[in-house]
């Protein structure tokens, strides 16, 4: 945990650089919700065409998914959520019309597991 997802359209495929967008959301997990470094863990997916709204104009979207395991406050979470949409803005600063979103969720620690092979 964290386990993070950032998924962005086939059309911004060069417009930000993936790994340090990553990176700075680990850095963004461990001030706001205490994650350690060592256990953040991003995927990084294009997601190829996306369909925004009417789909009358190309649509361009990132959206990150942060689950965090149970017992962070909702105001940590939503600091959190905030602090990542800031950084995706930031990330693609000049290209106007992007659909940017986050969600911070609960993951359910009765059936998370997690083991690093040696």
């Amino acid at each position: 945990m964290p386990q993070i997802r950032i998924e962005h359209s086939a059309n911004l495929a060069g417009a930000f650089e993936p790994a340090q967008l990553a990176l700075s959301v680990h850095r963004l997990c461990v001030e706001h919700a205490k994650a350690t470094m060592d256990a953040c863990k991003s995927r990084i997916l294009n997601v190829g065409d996306v369909v925004v709204a009417d789909g009358a104009a190309e649509g361009f979207m990132m959206h990150v998914e942060i689950g965090l395991l149970k017992g962070r406050t909702p105001e940590a979470k939503g600091a959190l959520a905030e602090a990542v949409l800031a950084r995706l803005a930031g990330a693609v600063e000049g290209k106007p019309g992007i659909n940017l979103s986050v969600e911070v969720r609960d993951m359910d620690t009765d059936t998370y597991r997690k083991q690093v092979t040696s």
